[in-house]
C-alpha cells in the first residue's frame, strides 16, 4: 500500500453536495416543532393555539370557582364535576358555562385545524358536540338519569337500553 492511500480521507459532506444524503440535508432544515405551530400554515391557522388552550384553563377554572361555592358537606373526591353543573349543585350556572365554553373550544379547535386529517377533526368535533350536551341536559337533583333523559334508549323502554314496552304501557318515571 502506498503512503498516500492511507492519508487519503473521504470529502466532508457540504449541504447540498451530491454526498450527502436527502434525509440528512432536510433534517437540517427542518424548524423546531413548536415555530412549526405558531407559523401561518394551510394546516393550522394562527388563532388555533386561543381556544386549544384555553379549553383545560376554563374547565379547572370552572371546577375550581363552582367548587368554593357548594356547601360544606360537598367531597370533590366523591362527586363529580356533572353532579355540580346538575340541579342539586349550588351556583351550577358556574360550573354549566364551564363546560359549554369547553365544547365550544373543541368545536373551534376543530374548524382551525384544517391540515389535520378527518378523523382527528371529527373527534374534536364529537367531543365538542358532547361537552356542549352535558352542559345543555343537567344532572337530576335526586334520582338515576337513565329514563328520563330524552333519547332513543329511553323513548318507549322499561330500562335505558332494554326491549321496547307494549303501547299504552305506563313508562318509568312517570
Amino acid at each position: 500500500m502506498s503512503s498516500s492511500s492511507l492519508t487519503h480521507t473521504r470529502p466532508r459532506a457540504q449541504a447540498g453536495s451530491p454526498t450527502m444524503s436527502t434525509g440528512a440535508w432536510q433534517a437540517r432544515r427542518l424548524p423546531i416543532p413548536m415555530a412549526w405551530l405558531l407559523r401561518s400554515s394551510p394546516a393550522v391557522h394562527k388563532w388555533v393555539i386561543i381556544p386549544a388552550a384555553l379549553a383545560p384553563v376554563l374547565l379547572t377554572g370552572a371546577y375550581l370557582i363552582a367548587g368554593i361555592f357548594q356547601p360544606a358537606s360537598y367531597s370533590p373526591v366523591r362527586t363529580t364535576i356533572s353532579m355540580m353543573a346538575g340541579q342539586a349543585g349550588t351556583d351550577r350556572w358556574i360550573m354549566t358555562g364551564g363546560i359549554f365554553m369547553v365544547g365550544g373550544c373543541y368545536l373551534l379547535t376543530a374548524a382551525g385545524l384544517t391540515g389535520v386529517r378527518a378523523p382527528a377533526r371529527a373527534l374534536l368535533v364529537v367531543a365538542g358536540l358532547a361537552g356542549i350536551g352535558i352542559a345543555a341536559s343537567p344532572e337530576p337533583a335526586s334520582g338515576a338519569t337513565h329514563g328520563t333523559s330524552p333519547g332513543p334508549c329511553s323513548a318507549r323502554s322499561r330500562s335505558p337500553c332494554g326491549p321496547p314496552s307494549p303501547p299504552g304501557a305506563p313508562r318509568p318515571g312517570r
